[in-house]
């Protein structure tokens, strides 16, 4: 029905956001490419891991290099066994300097000697980055080019329409919160003395009674100017849909009639093949 097609559409679009709305705040955190970002978060998720959890990991790295820039021996030794000189981290950009980074872990034969630097220029995230480690840069580099010829990686403009998308529901989700906590801010203090009234009832001091019925009356005299809005608020809301209804029927049908002679010409082209498939069944 069109009530499911919609809700599928709206979640789907839901769950769409999120994901890029993820790829464009932690790629920003991270100092990396949208596309970037995605292409090492493949990777990493067939490795066990997610780039998600190498903020920490990736800040340290980043604290190395500057230490390096700034003439620390021990990290330009570091970073020298990996085969990034001092040219490359003056250069380089930091997602260049992470790939290579990577690159040059999977180059090291000393598997002990691997993990110990591993846990100087990651931390503690460098540990789950040994599966990586194991695997080729040559592996890790059809991995990237499989997650673009897969399609898995989005647009730039993808990303950042997701993230606007995303923002713009939690402005939503929270303008109907604010409405109705004001609402229900106004009448806390009239719930208060129906609650307060309560208890003395139950204690046996029947002037709760009348503390009650005040606050009973309250409540309705605040939801009954409380309607007024409502009802105002409902009734833009059904003229603007009003007058969007005849464009949005009219766009509907006309999408409906462009389609369905590429469906029909899709099932046409399908018929040989179809037939050939079941001629070889009989």
């Amino acid at each position: 029905t069109t009530v499911s097609a919609s809700k599928t559409l709206v979640e789907s679009a839901k769950a769409v956001s999120e994901y890029g709305d993820e790829i464009d705040k932690t790629s920003q955190k991270l100092g990396l490419s949208k596309q970037a970002y995605q292409e090492w978060d493949y990777v990493m998720h067939l490795a066990g891991t997610e780039m998600s959890s190498m903020t920490t990991g990736l800040k340290t790295l980043t604290n190395k290099l500057d230490d390096a820039k700034n003439g620390s021996e021990d990290a330009v030794a570091m970073f020298d066994k990996l085969g990034i000189s001092m040219e490359d981290i003056n250069s380089m950009s930091r997602e260049e300097l992470f790939a290579k980074t990577i690159a040059g872990f999977q180059g090291m034969a000393d598997s002990t000697e691997r993990a110990a630097l591993a846990n100087d220029l990651f931390g503690k995230s460098g540990q789950n980055l040994t599966p990586l480690f194991n695997q080729s840069a040559e592996a890790t580099q059809e991995l990237i080019k499989e997650a673009h010829e897969y399609g898995m990686i989005m647009s730039d403009d993808a990303v950042s329409a997701s993230a606007a998308f995303q923002d713009s529901l939690t402005k939503m989700e929270n303008t109907i919160a604010g409405v109705k906590n004001s609402m229900i801010g106004d009448l806390l203090p009239s719930l208060t003395m129906v609650t307060d009234g309560l208890a003395k009832v139950f204690k046996g001091d029947m002037s709760g009674a009348d503390m009650m019925a005040e606050g009973i009356k309250s409540i309705i005299e605040g939801l009954t100017n409380a309607i007024p809005a409502i009802i105002s608020t409902m009734t833009t809301i059904i003229t603007a849909m009003a007058q969007m209804l005849p464009e949005l029927l009219t766009t509907l049908v006309t999408a409906i009639v462009d389609v369905i002679p590429q469906i029909a010409d899709g099932l046409i082209g399908m018929l040989p093949i179809l037939i050939d498939a079941f001629g070889k069944l009989m």
